[in-house]
């Protein structure tokens, strides 16, 4: 089994801050030209189908992309981090306002978590090799985003159901 770095550095990457920058930017530009952002209107099915249209385009762009290994492979950079953190508070911002248990996180943490499946389930697939296809990424990563943003409705025919005195 292969362990990836953590800390790339752009001397093994060949890739500097502004590369990077310029990377996210273009990814950020091509998913709000595919999926633009439009008047909250929707009914929360609506929006959620229309995140997970920004996720497989998002998905799809990084597989297009040839530098897409080097900076996953090293994404633990400030840049990267910002660019994540921008990406998770665009997505709250979308999304907020959507009804949902009064048990469940506030949406900005749920943002965050949908954010970073979509990241780490993408990063393991840029950096495999063979890659698997981009469509069974799109599907794994958008089930587990819509766990995070939808708590408590069943998302798979078995929902998960607590056994008593597990805890």
């Amino acid at each position: 089994m292969a362990v990836k770095s953590l800390t790339a550095t752009p001397a093994r990457t060949g890739l500097t801050g502004d590369d990077l920058h310029r990377y996210f930017d273009a990814l950020a530009r091509a998913v709000d030209r595919a999926v633009p952002t439009v008047p909250r209107t929707d009914s929360p099915r609506a929006l959620l189908a229309r995140e997970r249209l920004r996720a497989a385009v998002w998905i799809h762009q990084v597989y297009r992309n040839p530098l897409s290994s080097a900076v996953f492979e090293g994404s633990t950079g400030r840049v990267a981090r910002e660019a994540r953190c921008a990406q998770s508070a665009a997505l709250a911002r979308r999304l907020a306002g959507l009804t949902s248990p009064a048990s469940a996180p506030p949406m900005a943490v749920r943002a965050i978590a949908a954010t970073a499946a979509l990241w780490a389930v993408t990063e393991d697939a840029v950096t495999r090799c063979p890659r698997p296809p981009r469509e069974q990424v799109v599907t794994d990563a958008w089930g587990v985003m819509q766990a995070s943003l939808s708590p408590g409705r069943a998302t798979s025919p078995l929902p998960f159901i607590r056994a008593t005195g597990a805890w």
